[in-house]
């Protein structure tokens, strides 16, 4: 079989070069009251796909009035012009219709040309995402319009090699499904049992109802309330402007994408030089941190001394009474509270500041007890972490499976043996 050169590279020849706008039609559907019932709103996350609002943001973030919104039907695609470079793109596979905000975009494909779960695999391949990218346009933040994603070139095989590739695609993503799910359960349980712990459930105290924030909460008489700005020194990192001058090898630039899902920050993908610590806050190994910016309320610990980005604040000098890893555990409890507090920037980027921070409370229980609940949920998270890098080789194995059959590059290969 012979090949011939492509925007992808190499192919078979049996592989048609075609632009997404021969092979999608966009939808233009909108909701009136008119309609009927009121199908669920959602979000496209690029984890999860279609979403629900409320799940995706901790809160309703939609308006009460959603005439005009988009009518998304079962089989159908949309995605996120702001963030499709990052995944936000996905197939509504398990409701019959949903709404969603009149700025995505949705569409259908051609299913005589093109299959729908080949589809959804080849959009979250890394060659797509940096199309994606590629014919995204704008200056302070760029999306992708659909007349440019219409002109986005693909490589397409015949419909009997697309069914081919889903067969063997499908089984590994229902396996990092699964795995994903499991990791969602312990998630879970770590949360149910430290909020059974701080109501006094697993400790038999005598209770009381405490106000904390905007919630009542039965909490041990005797343990004390107190606000993180109470119990610690919190400080806002900083960023040296222009950046690009200060990047080098010296310090560690802890930023919001070293915290992801990581109890402790050993690493990082960055660094500063020298003159860089004295343009931003330099933090000691064994501080807490929270993001404040982005991805909203997620905590850690650095396992490491050094600076922190702008969109992370520290705590330092934190009281004798709280326990570094307590103060973690409270801070990942009080997650949601948190983000609900944030404000919605521009592209829909959330960001909570300092003042909620400092003023969000937390029950604090005598250090004997703190060093209960710790051991516990640290035998959680050691499991949680055999779960994270299960998940990373499954995501590993789909991820070098799906380039080299999405391209052709496994049928190439054979050919040549």
């Amino acid at each position: 079989m012979k090949y011939r050169q492509i925007v992808w590279g190499e192919c078979p020849s049996d592989w048609e070069n075609a632009k997404l706008g021969e092979l999608v039609q966009k939808e233009n559907r909108a909701y009136t009251p008119e309609s009927g019932s009121i199908p669920t709103v959602c979000s496209i996350s690029n984890t999860k796909g279609f979403t629900k609002s409320e799940e995706q943001f901790d809160k309703q973030v939609y308006s009460d009035e959603l005439e005009g919104y988009s009518v998304v039907k079962k089989g159908e695609f949309g995605y996120n012009p702001s963030r499709i470079n990052v995944g936000s793109i996905a197939q509504l596979k398990h409701q019959n219709e949903v709404l969603i905000s009149p700025m995505y975009e949705v569409f259908s494909v051609d299913e005589s040309r093109l299959s729908p779960a080949y589809f959804s695999h080849l959009i979250n391949s890394p060659q797509m995402l940096s199309l994606f990218d590629a014919y995204s346009e704008g200056s302070v933040r760029q999306t992708l319009n659909f007349s440019n994603f219409s002109e986005i070139p693909v490589v397409l095989p015949p419909l009997s090699t697309q069914n081919e590739i889903v067969s063997v695609l499908d089984p590994i993503n229902q396996s990092l499904s699964n795995i994903r799910k499991q990791r969602e359960l312990t998630s879970q349980l770590k949360s149910n049992l430290f909020n059974a712990f701080i109501s006094g459930e697993l400790t038999g105290s005598e209770t009381e109802t405490r106000r904390l924030g905007p919630v009542e909460r039965t909490v041990p008489q005797d343990w004390p309330t107190y606000k993180l700005g109470e119990i610690s020194n919190v400080k806002r990192g900083a960023s040296p402007r222009p950046i690009g001058e200060y990047m080098g090898d010296a310090v560690h630039w802890v930023k919001i994408s070293d915290m992801s899902g990581t109890k402790y920050v050993e690493n990082t993908k960055e660094r500063l030089i020298s003159e860089g610590k004295e343009e931003s806050v330099f933090v000691e190994s064994g501080t807490v941190i929270l993001s404040i910016s982005a991805t909203v309320a997620e905590p850690a610990i650095l396992g490491i001394d050094g600076c922190i980005h702008d969109g992370i604040v520290s705590f330092q000098n934190v009281i004798d009474d709280v326990l570094p890893e307590f103060l973690y555990y409270s801070l990942d409890g009080m997650k949601e509270r948190l983000a609900s507090k944030g404000q919605r920037a521009a592209g829909n980027q959330s960001n909570i500041n300092s003042s909620i921070v400092k003023n969000s409370e937390l029950v604090v229980p005598p250090v004997s007890e703190q060093k209960q609940i710790i051991q516990l949920l640290n035998k959680i998270d050691s499991w949680r972490s055999k779960e994270t890098d299960k998940q990373q080789l499954w995501s590993d194995l789909y991820e070098s499976v799906a380039s080299d059959l999405l391209s052709g590059q496994v049928r190439k290969h054979a050919r040549r043996v």
